[in-house]
């Protein structure tokens, strides 16, 4: 049946009762069609919920919306959330790890914060109706299980003033060689005095005080964080870029 052009069954039966005349029953049902529109499926063409590595994972991530079928006219607009509040991409500095390109984003993860909560909302028109549906993402950034220990340091001979004592770092993976900026490894003497940071510090003797011992600390620096005045604003550059630290 083409949409709009009803079709009218008729079913005609006659009885025929043990007793008496036949009786003829007539029943009428029409059938209707009528045009309807397929919605289509809106999704992401990457992973929604992402944890990022930075020993091991690429820097750039990158993410778009995909509407099958499509629709022509089709808007897609991106939010970022900040303080339990949606706002537009880019109508904070806080979105600085955050670059839109065409409908999609590319984040730079070599620089984001701890986490991003992300959404793209996507609107158009079918069937004379407006309709909408919003797709949620998240990036955490996580480093994975690590172990430390040092190494280079053994007898102290009368004449040395300083010693250079290596971390070491290992992973599941194995001894990384450079941690990259995501730990922040500082050296101690018996007095719980920071004498030393990094990787293979020079650290003089003098401060190791009489007893000769020192330890290793190692802590993840976690992600990068805004700088704020004493009134809460953000410290920006003369070009108006958010600064950043770890």
């Amino acid at each position: 049946m083409a949409p709009g052009n009803p079709v009218t069954y008729v079913f005609v039966a006659t009885l025929n009762p043990a007793n008496g005349e036949a009786v003829s029953v007539t029943a009428r049902w029409q059938a209707r069609t009528r045009a309807v529109e397929r919605l289509p499926v809106f999704s992401l063409d990457n992973a929604r919920e992402v944890l990022y590595n930075p020993w091991e994972d690429a820097d750039d991530f990158t993410i778009n919306p995909v509407l099958k079928p499509s629709i022509p006219g089709a808007v897609f607009a991106w939010e970022s959330l900040h303080d339990s509040t949606w706002g537009p991409l880019g109508s904070t500095l806080l979105d600085w790890a955050v670059d839109k390109v065409g409908n999609g984003i590319k984040i730079k993860r070599s620089v984001m914060q701890d986490r991003l909560d992300l959404r793209c909302t996507v609107q158009y028109s079918l069937g004379g109706k407006t309709h909408s549906e919003t797709l949620t993402m998240t990036m955490s950034r996580r480093l994975p299980r690590y172990w430390e220990d040092f190494i280079g340091v053994g007898d102290i001979l009368p004449n040395t003033t300083s010693i250079s004592p290596r971390a070491v770092i290992e992973t599941a993976k194995g001894v990384l060689d450079d941690p990259k900026g995501e730990l922040d490894i500082r050296w101690y003497n018996s007095a719980d005095s920071v004498v030393g940071s990094g990787m293979q510090p020079v650290i003089p003797v003098s401060s190791l005080g009489s007893t000769m011992e020192i330890g290793l600390d190692v802590q993840d620096t976690g992600g990068w964080k805004a700088l704020v005045d004493d009134d809460g604003a953000f410290l920006v550059d003369d070009d108006g870029s958010m600064i950043i630290v770890k």
